[in-house]
């Protein structure tokens, strides 16, 4: 088997390399030429499934804390905090 694939290899690539280097120049030329009228979302919304527990999960969380904040910021740490503890995080 392997020696009928390194036959084929030699015989359709090796032998007809400048035949295979501007067919693949063509086809990435072609490719290329595409790329500007390529759209990416990566929106949260288009990553996320509908109907995904976690996502409505965090929606509720948004809406009764009103913040979209995946980690709580120093000051709602700092609030925890009795006595000098304080006075360290500022």
């Amino acid at each position: 088997m392997t020696g009928r694939l390194a036959n084929a290899y030699q015989t359709l690539i090796l032998r007809n390399a400048t035949w295979v280097l501007l067919l693949l120049m063509a086809v990435t030329g072609f490719l290329g030429s595409h790329i500007p009228a390529m759209k990416l979302d990566a929106s949260s919304e288009a990553l996320v499934l509908e109907g995904d527990t976690s996502l409505e999960y965090f929606r509720e969380i948004s809406k009764r804390y009103q913040t979209e904040d995946f980690l709580p910021g120093r000051e709602q740490v700092a609030l925890g905090l009795v006595g000098d503890q304080q006075e360290v995080l500022g």
